[in-house]
């Protein structure tokens, strides 16, 4: 109270004080927490323990059980790629022209004339005869005498038979191609003035081919040429 009676209001000292007394209480209660947190954070990371002997056993028992399991696997599958690559070598080996498809072209063009160099209807040299009849059936064969000689699998007389070729030889040079027919008959275009004919093989050094599997069938030389690369593969794969 003030000399002159009147109460003095203590609102101007409250406030100052809050103003004084705020920013310490802050002060303190942040003080802690950080302190905390700085703690928390230089602790370090806890280290993973390691394997117990009876999970790292478990580990090595199931890679192994893996390996075994993909070792069994890639045996299983060389040995059904080494049947396979048996019976197309079967195939192959057994393979045949079709005889009868082929003398019946042959016979179809009897008659059409000799003709130098010619390799169509309208006129037939030996080896142009012989590549144009074997062309109709998807055989593709060399131009010449003696590289159809050269290309075929050379046999003997005995072993030949319809659908081989047959070459008149002068010494080791086949000068004359021809199809063989069976029963010592070919089917041939002789030469100048003549024209396509089946014939009795006279008195003439011989010799015989026979069409290289892989020409009759493609097919087949592809598919032995892709299982023995994956053979292959299968064999130099690790963990054998």
């Amino acid at each position: 109270m003030s000399k002159s009676g009147r109460r003095v209001s203590d609102k101007p000292f409250t406030w100052s004080a809050r103003k004084v007394l705020l920013p310490i209480m802050s002060a303190i209660l942040v003080l802690p927490i950080a302190s905390s947190q700085v703690r928390a954070d230089s602790r370090p990371s806890p280290k993973p323990s390691p394997h117990s002997s009876a999970e790292a056993a478990a580990v090595a028992t199931y890679l192994s059980d893996r390996l075994n399991k993909t070792s069994a696997s890639r045996a299983r599958k060389m040995g059904a790629i080494t049947k396979q690559i048996s019976v197309v070598r079967h195939s192959l080996k057994n393979v045949r022209v079709d005889a009868k498809r082929l003398l019946k072209i042959a016979a179809k063009y009897k008659g059409v004339p000799y003709r130098s160099g010619g390799t169509t209807p309208k006129g037939f040299d030996c080896s142009g005869y012989t590549q144009f009849v074997y062309r109709q059936i998807g055989i593709e064969l060399p131009r010449v005498a003696q590289d159809q000689l050269d290309w075929s699998n050379r046999i003997s007389a005995k072993d030949a038979r319809p659908g081989d070729l047959a070459f008149y030889l002068t010494g080791n040079y086949a000068y004359h191609a021809a199809i063989y027919a069976g029963n010592g008959m070919i089917w041939h275009s002789p030469h100048p003035g003549t024209s396509v004919v089946k014939v009795k093989i006279r008195n003439h050094k011989m010799a015989y081919g026979r069409i290289p599997a892989s020409a009759i069938t493609p097919g087949l030389q592809i598919e032995l040429k892709r299982l023995e690369k994956q053979l292959g593969i299968l064999a130099k794969s690790p963990g054998r």
